[in-house]
């Protein structure tokens, strides 16, 4: 009984500093992917966009609509508790490249910097909303072809699973808050 006791306790600190990432990306003329990557001693990596799929293939356009539109409320609703988990989470990598088709040089130099604005507009939000940002890049290219993206992205986030039981914890009486308010309906204060 005492080794067995001794086992889990191992187990449970060894998956409380597991490491996870996750990846979202698009590259030219590819579907978005997001991965979650379980590391420690090894590598898992979960398809998470291929569940998502599974999910939205068996609604019709006006549930998915439905869907989102409900997810953007409890978002708005949850700003506290979104900005304190993100607060908590480390960007590894962020890549992002938009890609401008130049049709003639007054737009192109319009175009040109109303994209680098939103890129500084997103270079400030993550800094401002996540712990550390490691490696970023942010790129506006001229392409001459039509057929190919303009957006390309690559993020890795990364967080430990001690983290998110430290904010679960610290934030109890908010979720506990959230989860009546999502049973019963809106309460008023």
């Amino acid at each position: 009984m005492k080794y067995f006791i001794i086992i889990l306790i191992t187990i449970i600190l060894i998956l409380l500093i597991f490491n996870i990432k996750i990846r979202v990306y698009k590259r030219n003329n590819e579907k978005y992917n997001i991965d979650l990557i379980l590391t420690f001693l090894f590598k898992i990596r979960i398809d998470v966009d291929e569940l998502f799929n599974k999910y939205f293939n068996n609604k019709t356009q006006q549930d998915i609509l439905k869907d989102i539109i409900k997810t953007i409320q409890k978002i708005n609703q949850n700003k506290l508790l979104i900005s304190r988990i993100l607060n908590k989470i480390t960007i590894n990598k962020i890549i992002l490249i938009l890609n401008i088709v130049p049709l003639d040089p007054i737009n192109y130099s319009y175009t040109t910097f109303i994209n680098f604005q939103i890129l500084n507009y997103i270079k400030r939000k993550t800094h401002e909303l996540f712990k550390k940002v490691k490696k970023e890049d942010y790129i506006v290219t001229l392409i001459n072809n039509e057929n190919k993206e303009p957006i390309t992205f690559d993020i890795l986030f990364s967080f430990q699973l001690i983290t998110l039981l430290n904010i679960i914890i610290r934030n109890l009486k908010l979720l506990l808050k959230l989860r009546k308010e999502n049973k019963y309906g809106t309460t008023s204060n």
